[in-house]
């Protein structure tokens, strides 16, 4: 009897245990009491980290076995997925979440643009011509109205100063034009700067450019009352008139005349040129070839306005057209070293030695370096008749084209030549017999440089 007691207790201790601890492990799950989740350290942790399990007391969250070296590496990927019922959920943003915040900061982001447009980078002006400058702004965060556009000018080693300055229009437009002297003439390097009222500041990278000068500025008509800038007339030379034109006279229709006219601030650069003349030789109404002596345009290459002056107080008159100072006759007595290129129209045949004119006819000719007895190249054309005649001379490396009216009459080249520049020359002269010497409408056409 006491036996089956005994039992009957051990029965009942074993069920109450049983019990409580049924009821412990249901108010667990029913409550969701976070404080009673085992150690973190434990495998049952990462269940109830990824979610509450099912009604079976299992976790349907995909648990990798700490034991498996091959599912190891998967234990960050579950935490990272999942978070616990206390809210200590995993940091990393949702996907989806993630773009939509990506997208509000790119349009969030502030953004201004600024380009220059003109002038473009190496371009030439010619000095005296306006020069155009235009940029374009864009800005995110103001109307383009509101930006401040400043452009800023430099020379070669100078300090950049403020050439224009104001607000772009509402297309973001900032256009201006500004106009160079020839004294201004060289190259410039050029900025804008954009400038919002929030401070927010975009400059362009510095454009080159250069204001060129053509010499003698085009046409010289000589119709003024007063001749351009560096024209001088010396010695028997004059400007006439007949009420309509102006032009140049270098003799006059008078025995035993000098004269000389020259521009001593314009030079001709060297290299390739196109140099346009009017002339006319001749007695009024008595067409002839029995005038003298002749005229010539020459271009010298002069070291400076010094040395301009030195060749025209040498130059001889006579057979050597008022140009020569070189040369077995024209040079007797102190021959000059002078570079220079010359093209005569002559008139008098001249049988000196060291002149030796190649024709007994009118003839044109090409010299150099003021020897008036060097005919490099020459050709019989009749000049005495007292009317105009449009003259072209072209050289391109070394050939020189001669054309009279349109015709050409000489076109050849010259070995070891090539044109170096300088200042324009005229000279002519008279002696026993006269002419008059007339020059008009000059023209160089050369491409616009800036000055060195």
């Amino acid at each position: 009897m006491k036996f089956k007691i005994c039992v009957s207790v051990c029965f009942l201790i074993l069920f109450t245990v049983l019990s409580c601890s049924n009821d412990k492990k249901g108010n667990i799950y029913e409550h969701n009491d976070n404080s009673a989740l085992p150690d973190k350290d434990s495998s049952e942790d990462l269940a109830d980290s990824a979610g509450l399990p099912d009604e079976n007391g299992q976790d349907e969250t995909f648990i990798p076995d700490d034991d498996d070296p091959e599912n190891s590496d998967h234990d960050s990927f579950t935490d990272m997925e999942a978070g616990d019922e206390s809210g200590d959920a995993d940091e990393t943003v949702p996907d989806d979440l993630s773009d939509t915040d990506a997208e509000v900061d790119d349009e969030d982001v502030r953004t201004m643009t600024v380009s220059m447009e003109l002038p473009a980078y190496s371009s030439l002006v010619e000095a005296g011509n306006p020069v155009t400058f235009k940029g374009l702004v864009s800005d995110s965060g103001f109307d383009e109205s509101e930006i401040t556009m400043t452009w800023t000018i430099r020379e070669q080693t100078t300090t950049p100063v403020v050439l224009h300055e104001g607000k772009a229009d509402s297309s973001g437009v900032s256009e201006f034009q500004h106009v160079f002297s020839e004294s201004e003439a060289k190259y410039y390097a050029v900025k804008l700067t954009a400038k919002a009222p929030d401070g927010l500041e975009k400059s362009t990278n510095e454009v080159i450019f250069g204001i060129c000068v053509d010499p003698f500025g085009g046409k010289q008509t000589f119709d003024a009352t007063e001749l351009g800038e560096g024209w001088v007339l010396a010695n028997d030379s004059y400007r006439d008139s007949d009420g309509t034109n102006g032009w140049l006279e270098l003799t006059g229709n008078d025995y035993n005349k000098r004269g000389l006219i020259y521009n001593n601030s314009l030079k001709v650069y060297p290299g390739d040129i196109t140099m346009k003349i009017k002339i006319r030789t001749g007695q009024p109404g008595t067409p002839t070839d029995s005038g003298a002596d002749g005229f010539a345009m020459t271009v010298i290459d002069a070291e400076d306005q010094s040395e301009l002056e030195s060749y025209a107080s040498a130059v001889r008159s006579g057979g050597c057209l008022g140009y020569g100072v070189a040369g077995v006759y024209c040079g007797s007595g102190g021959e000059m070293d002078v570079s220079a290129f010359h093209i005569e129209f002559d008139t008098w045949y001249n049988s000196e030695t060291g002149i030796g004119d190649p024709t007994t006819e009118n003839h044109v000719a090409i010299n150099t370096d003021g020897d008036p007895g060097r005919h490099l190249l020459w050709k019989n054309t009749l000049l005495e008749d007292n009317a105009w005649h449009a003259v072209e001379i072209k050289t391109e490396a070394n050939r020189v084209t001669v054309s009279m009216d349109s015709a050409v009459i000489i076109d050849d080249t010259i070995t070891d030549f090539s044109f170096r520049g300088g200042y324009i020359f005229f000279s002519g002269s008279t002696g026993a017999a006269k002419n008059f010497h007339s020059v008009d409408d000059l023209e160089i056409v050369q491409e616009c440089r800036v000055p060195d």
